[in-house]
């Protein structure tokens, strides 16, 4: 029996070590799993929502080329109604908006382009928004909510289609000079290939002024 002493010596030892921690093992063991599952299931239904997002937002721009504007609105409201936030939301909303403008209801554009400049976490999509908002309130002459959309301290790679708009702005007011500065603020920031030279250059010659000097 002594060839087990030791042996048993070593299991006594082991049954009461796991008797004090093997359920602390058993539960590390548990919750590591539980995570892996719980981690390849969040992944799984995040790709789902997406993929879910991604289509409802091409069924919106199709409805916008086939002129269910409603049934457009409606989509892009389901993908906001999804679980999980996704940039489609947003997508879906500035499409929204564009789709509006082109039936005419500047209203409904108004209000969608308003709540995402308020609402937004990407600061594109605020950008993009703001910028197409202030157009919007530009052709219809409301002049003093045009300058406040304009104010941002931090707009990027957008600071020359701000400093065009501010020049619109300015020349709907009356103010030749404000606006040449301001385009030709924008002109120099033009080659960053968001904004439109040719234009820019246009509108200096409409003015009688060039991108260096007044003539």
């Amino acid at each position: 029996m002594d060839i087990y002493s030791s042996d048993d010596e070593t299991v006594e030892k082991l049954r009461k070590w796991w008797s004090e921690n093997g359920a602390w093992i058993l539960a590390g063991l548990v919750l590591g799993a539980a995570s892996l599952f719980g981690w390849r299931y969040w992944t799984e239904y995040r790709e789902q929502t997406l993929a879910t997002a991604s289509d409802a937002y091409e069924q919106v721009l199709a409805a916008g080329e086939g002129g269910e504007s409603a049934r457009a609105v409606a989509l892009a409201a389901e993908i906001r109604g999804l679980p999980l936030r996704t940039p489609y939301a947003e997508l879906a909303a500035l499409a929204v908006a564009q789709q509006a403008v082109v039936a005419g209801d500047t209203s409904e554009a108004q209000l969608a382009l308003a709540q995402l400049v308020e609402s937004s976490r990407d600061p594109h999509v605020v950008h993009l928004a703001r910028l197409r908002l202030a157009r919007l309130l530009l052709a219809e002459g409301a002049l003093d909510g045009v300058a406040p959309l304009l104010a941002t301290p931090d707009t990027g790679r957008y600071a020359p289609l701000y400093a065009e708009l501010r020049g619109d702005l300015a020349l709907a007011r009356g103010d030749r000079e404000g606006a040449i500065a301001a385009y030709r603020e924008a002109l120099e920031g033009a080659p960053v290939g968001i904004s439109d030279a040719a234009m820019l250059e246009m509108k200096l010659n409409d003015l009688g002024a060039n991108a260096s000097r007044d003539s």
